[in-house]
């Protein structure tokens, strides 16, 4: 009789991780990652209508930004981004150009974006 108990625990058991096997091997869902910030003359003044591209590796995107504004905003896809990622910010306006980075940070993949001002 033990015998038989073990054995049928055994079973569900057993079932019950081939079960939740699939579900724990499913990649997590892709969420939006949200990068936008604003472009500033060197003197503090905003620098409108800026063209702002953003690069991780060989992967490039045109942030959206308007003529009337200094405001930028990339949506990307979290796989795009990954923590510890080097992302490279190019912007031209204003009779200028400028290239920065930033590393991105593991809290900032959790929130699903960060801000960076140019300056």
């Amino acid at each position: 009789m033990r015998t038989e108990m073990r054995t049928s625990r055994l079973i569900v058991v057993a079932a019950l991780l081939m079960l939740a096997a699939p579900a724990m091997a499913e990649p997590a869902p892709s969420m939006p990652f949200v990068i936008d910030g604003y472009v500033h003359e060197f003197c503090g003044d905003p620098c409108n209508g800026t063209w702002v591209q953003i690069t991780n590796a060989s992967v490039s995107w045109d942030a959206e930004n308007s003529s009337d504004s200094n405001y930028y905003r990339l949506v990307l896809d979290s796989s795009n981004v990954s923590a510890d990622n080097v992302l490279r910010f190019d912007a031209s306006g204003c009779f200028r150009s400028k290239t920065i980075e930033y590393t991105v940070a593991a809290g900032e993949i959790r929130d699903g974006g960060f801000t960076e001002e140019i300056e």
